[in-house]
């Protein structure tokens, strides 16, 4: 089954799944209904704890391979660690033997709506929820236009801005290029990377689709990092400060919402992954001093809570897609990082090792030379630091990069990277001869994503950009591993005939313009969203006469972007909220208009 079944199939089979407690004994069977008394012998967990069952496995329902189901979990099992949640294995049966089964977790102490949080990051439509013995009760965990949300929701809304909370639910008209980008992130899994350009008008909702993306690649364990091209600070010809702003939003999906992550956590989670250290040719791991514990041992017949990290060999799932061992291929620029991060981290000199964070990050750092020196001197094997300038040329060897940072992240076992570059028409901006740089920007791109053969260029136009060794660095570090690329642009002539150039005919997507139909629905789910965010009531009739209005005003051309309508309609419940006298004249005035 590829597509998710219908909303009332799916709780129904929620409701009859059999969901058991693993333990080295006889598990704990637990129902939707049932009390489950056997939970009280778990210990930390009485009488009034709240307690949640959530799992990682097939977002929204929809049946993913074995390799992204393991991974997703491994991500599930990060998140509770750093929040120190105590938790359980889990395992959820179909009793009818239709669908999979799926692993997960029993989470407590934990309440309603942090365990509702959680299964939203992971995409989950529901969670099983209880208080010590139950009952077991089934937790709505879809994101809906009406789900609570706060007023601040409405006040972006009023500049004709769709926030993080409802990126997805308040999307509309957007099915098949969402159904497209499906398939990209479902080939990226399997190595198959992909370059894309979204064609719209300004304020038909490019930027959207772009958060929308974001959210359903972080859903599926890949690392997203998305930068606005800017002609100032991260200007398409400069691919250095391109770069440099891409790992600055950096997001991962575990933390999906914490700013500035870097590198840092992609390399502490890579040290770990035996298929990281053997591709990037990492020496053996330090030695550690041992710790003895003189806490004497306690034996309880209670099953014991995971409470450290699960080890990589053991119940973490193998983090590498090919059937072999990965040959060792170091790479230039992240095989010195990871090397010197590790000794640095045991070494304990912060500063330096800031240094060299920043340096693999693309911020300035003074002399590659003196930083490299600064290394020499500790103990252990030594990688050299190469360049890594704000040159112009220099677009193949950040491709190289970035495809680097996508073949580690699979092999730390996240799904791999996604690339969102946000107004791409900045290019129509730059000068002649800055356009040609930037022009080797998409190309680089294009290489890194589907690879030099299957870009519309020759591999020379690639070949400038760093003297020596630097000159043989490939757009692309791993033949079987590309990274998704997107591109969103306001059509100018220009800049879509440099990037025609660069990308294949394929890759382009006209967003088409949103239909009476589209709008009419916008209009419905912002009105329930305002409805929610306050408190004061808004006359039933909104439910019809708004749709239609807003419908008729974008038929006779006066609305014609989602931004445009969003702004519209919250100024006109405002009126409706806040001068409910003026109401009637207002609508009067608008069909009037309509009339007319």
């Amino acid at each position: 089954m590829t597509t998710p079944p219908t909303d009332d199939a799916i709780f129904q089979a929620y409701t009859e799944a059999i969901y058991e407690v693993v333990r080295d004994e006889a598990p704990i069977v637990l129902r939707v209904g049932d009390d489950v008394g056997a939970l009280l012998g778990i210990d930390g967990l009485d009488v009034q704890t709240p307690w949640a069952v959530i799992t990682a496995y097939n977002p929204a329902s929809r049946l993913r391979s074995a390799a992204e189901n393991a991974r997703a979990h491994a991500a599930l099992a990060d998140l509770l660690h750093q929040k120190s949640l105590p938790h359980l294995p889990t395992r959820a049966r179909d009793p009818r033997g239709e669908w999979p089964v799926e692993d997960g977790f029993l989470i407590f102490p934990i309440e309603a709506d942090d365990a509702r949080k959680i299964a939203r990051r992971f995409a989950q439509h529901a969670a099983l929820i209880g208080r010590g013995p139950g009952p077991a009760e089934l937790l709505d965990c879809r994101v809906t236009p009406d789900s609570r949300l706060p007023p601040r929701v409405v006040e972006a809304m009023r500049l004709g801005v769709v926030p993080d909370e409802s990126v997805d639910a308040y999307t509309v008209g957007r099915d098949a290029e969402l159904n497209l980008i499906d398939d990209d992130l479902s080939a990226l899994a399997h190595g198959a990377g992909n370059l894309r350009v979204l064609l719209a008008d300004y304020g038909a909702g490019k930027t959207h689709l772009l958060e929308v993306i974001a959210r359903r690649a972080l859903a599926q364990n890949y690392l997203v990092a998305r930068v606005v091209l800017d002609a100032e600070g991260a200007a398409p010809s400069h691919p250095g400060r391109v770069y440099r702003g891409l790992i600055d939003q950096l997001t991962y999906p575990e933390r999906p919402d914490a700013p500035r992550q870097g590198l840092t956590p992609l390399f502490e989670r890579a040290l770990q992954s035996s298929a990281a250290r053997t591709r990037f040719e990492l020496p053996a791991p330090p030695e550690r001093p041992s710790v003895t514990s003189e806490r004497p041992s306690v034996t309880s017949e209670r099953p014991s809570v995971t409470s450290e990290r699960p080890s990589v060999t053991s119940e973490r799932p193998s983090v590498t897609r090919e059937s072999h061992r990965p040959e060792p291929s170091p790479h230039l620029y992240l095989s010195a990082a990871l090397t010197h991060f590790e000794r640095l981290s045991v070494d304990a000199h912060p500063e330096l090792r800031d240094r060299l964070m920043r340096w693999i990050e693309g911020q300035p750092v003074g002399r590659n030379r003196d930083l490299d020196q600064a290394l020499r001197k500790l103990q252990g094997k030594h990688r050299t630091i190469y360049s890594l300038k704000d040159y112009r040329p220099w677009a193949r060897i950040y491709a190289y990069l970035l495809s680097g940072i996508d073949t580690l992240a699979r092999d730390a076992g996240y799904q791999g990277l996604v690339l969102l570059f946000d107004e791409a028409e900045r290019f129509a901006l730059l000068s002649s001869e800055n356009r040609s740089h930037a022009e080797n920007l998409f190309k680089a791109m294009a290489a890194a994503s589907v690879g030099a053969d299957a870009a519309p260029f020759e591999r020379d136009d690639l070949s400038g950009g760093g003297l020596g060794v630097l000159q043989t660095l490939p757009a692309r570090y791993h033949s079987r591993h590309g990274l998704l690329a997107i591109f969103a642009m306001t059509p100018d002539d220009q800049g879509v005939d440099v990037l025609r150039q660069a990308a294949p005919k394929e890759a382009f997507i006209d967003l088409n313009l949103l239909d009476g139909d589209d709008f009419e629905k916008l209009a419905s789910q912002v009105l329930r969203l305002y409805r929610d965010a306050h408190e004061e009531p808004l006359p039933t009739a909104l439910d019809t006469l708004l749709p239609r209005i807003v419908s008729g005003l974008h038929r006779h051309g006066l609305l014609n972007t989602p931004r445009q309508s969003m702004k519209f309609i919250v100024e006109l419940l405002d009126i409706a909220r806040r001068r409910p006298a003026q109401l009637r004249e207002a609508v009067s005035e608008l069909q009037g208009l309509l009339n007319t």
